[in-house]
């Protein structure tokens, strides 16, 4: 507890300040005796105040209470969404269901509880069964069993000596019996299924059938002939359980398998059924598989409390009259028939009257003992030899038929593969060929066609040269002269020119330089023969 004086020695506006600080909320968990003291209730609280005189005050934040000499306690805030609801218990018995959105606090005066339950979501393969009292009959009399008055209680006293007119006219023999008259009123009871897709919302006079039907044994009582997994339904088993009550897979007990939402999908069955003798007094375990489908509720709730448990008797009832009518060979040559529905009409009538449908059964297995397992095996094992040395003797035939056969087979495509070739060397032969002959008949017109074009442009040209008045005559003779093969050039004076002497022919070691008049070297090439050259460059 605070106390005053702490307060009072505090400024104004730190009080203001202490009473608006904010923090946790808190909950049913704080409880204190305050003797003389102030508390501050914040937004989103409440608390219960209980005074000397046991008066009770409820406050709700925000709000600040001086208190003397009383018990504080704040209250549990309970919230629930839109798709939760509140389960509200009161301490004279009535009980509310409140829907979402909510927030409540739980009066610890006139609330026992308050829970928060989240809403039955069905999926639209799911249904709901809801029962609801709706009334009661008119009461009737009946006897109950006499008990002491203490164990009966005042409320029980009160009700006979209530009765005692009634209880006049009652047979003597029943009230030596120890008998006592109670009224029974027979409650008026109205049930209604609920198909998905929805969100349900019990009321408070309303309650959810339960299902408790034939499932799968626990895993730690579940062990296979030698091997471990899971079948279909998701229920494990494993092989090294060493438990003697361990159960075989496919085994169902009673109330393993509890439930509210009805699935009103199709769905299967794992059973094996045990014990089943054979006219030669043989015992055999077969395993089955059952497709089966709810088609009508309503039916199925008015006839039976466990379909599944209908589901295994019918089916053991099929297979016993199955097997007793054959042999042990008999029932391992017919063991096809397992798997039609035909062979099981017991099942199919019974899963009839409580509202499902049977799809088709399926044969999964036959087990026996393990001396009867061991000669069967044994005698398979020999069938099967012989059958394996005969299917050995005769694949050997067909392979020595089949080497000799592929063996022709290679040489006639061989044959053919070379047939093909040559043939395809001569088509490409002949194709290369008349390829050739194609780009040289092109090569020979384009050649022809370029001399004329040359032609056509020469005398083209010749007929402007003679518009210009040219000779084509000298043209044509200078054209068909041969080149000159070494040209000369003599740069100097006329003096100087008078004095070079070219010789048309070089010295046979190469080409020799010319000398002037006076001996010094012209670097042009010598010639002994000076009439060959133009008379210009004759020396004087």
């Amino acid at each position: 507890p605070e106390s005053v004086d702490h307060h009072f020695n505090l400024r104004p506006h730190h009080r203001l300040t202490s009473m608006a600080r904010g923090g946790e909320l808190r909950d049913g968990r704080y409880r204190k005796r305050v003797y003389f003291g102030k508390r501050t209730v914040k937004e989103g609280e409440v608390a219960s105040i209980w005074n000397l005189r046991g008066e009770h005050k409820l406050v709700v934040g925000p709000r600040r209470r001086w208190i003397f000499a009383s018990d504080v306690r704040f209250l549990d805030r309970f919230t629930a969404d839109q798709n939760q609801m509140l389960v509200v218990q009161y301490w004279n018995g009535r009980k509310e269901h409140l829907r979402g959105p909510l927030t409540m606090y739980c009066d610890p005066v006139h609330h026992q509880s308050i829970t928060v339950e989240d809403g039955l979501t069905l999926e639209n393969f799911e249904c709901v069964v809801l029962y609801r009292e709706v009334g009661r009959a008119e009461p009737s009399l009946d006897t109950a069993p006499a008990e002491s008055g203490a164990r009966r209680g005042k409320g029980s006293a009160a009700l006979i000596e209530g009765k005692k007119a009634a209880a006049e006219d009652w047979p003597k023999g029943a009230t030596s019996m120890g008998a006592n008259l109670v009224e029974r009123a027979q409650p008026i009871v109205e049930r209604r299924v609920i198909r998905g897709p929805t969100l349900v919302f019990p009321t408070a006079n309303e309650w959810i059938h339960r299902f408790s039907w034939h499932g799968a044994v626990p895993d730690d009582q579940v062990r296979t002939r030698g091997g471990g997994g899971a079948d279909s339904e998701g229920h494990k088993w494993r092989s090294d359980s060493p438990a003697p009550s361990a159960t075989l897979r496919g085994d169902k007990a009673p109330h393993q398998l509890k439930f509210i939402k009805l699935n009103l999908t199709p769905k299967q069955l794992y059973y094996d059924v045990k014990g089943a003798r054979t006219n030669d007094d043989a015992q055999i375990s077969i395993s089955l598989m059952i497709f089966y489908m709810l088609t009508d509720v309503e039916r199925m709730l008015d006839t039976t409390q466990d379909p599944i448990g209908d589901f295994i008797n019918a089916l053991s009832a099929d297979v016993m009259t199955f097997a007793s009518s054959r042999s042990y060979e008999e029932v391992l040559a017919a063991s096809p028939l397992l798997s039609e529905l035909s062979t099981f009409p017991i099942l199919a009538t019974r899963a009839e009257s409580v509202g499902f449908r049977v799809d088709k059964v399926v044969y999964r297995g036959l087990h026996t003992s393990s001396h009867l397992q061991e000669l069967h095996n044994q005698a398979v094992t020999k069938s099967t030899q012989l059958k394996l040395d005969a299917l050995t003797a005769e694949q050997d035939q067909k392979r020595l038929d089949l080497e000799s056969r592929r063996a022709s087979e290679r040489e006639e495509a061989k044959l053919r593969f070379e047939a093909t070739q040559a043939q395809e060397r001569r088509v490409i032969a002949d194709k290369e060929h008349e390829q050739r002959m194609h780009h040289r008949a092109d090569t020979t017109r384009a050649e022809l066609e370029h001399a004329r074009a040359r032609q056509e442009a020469e005398l083209d040209y010749l007929g402007r040269l003679q518009q210009h008045g040219v000779d084509l005559t000298q043209v044509l003779v200078a054209r068909e002269q041969p080149r000159p093969t070494q040209h000369v050039r003599v740069d100097g004076a006329a003096a100087e020119l008078a004095k070079v002497h070219i010789s048309a022919q070089a010295p046979p070691g190469g080409q020799a330089g010319g000398r002037s008049a006076n001996g010094g070297d012209t670097g042009a090439p010598t010639s002994s023969a000076s009439s060959a050259w133009p008379p210009l460059f004759r020396s004087g």
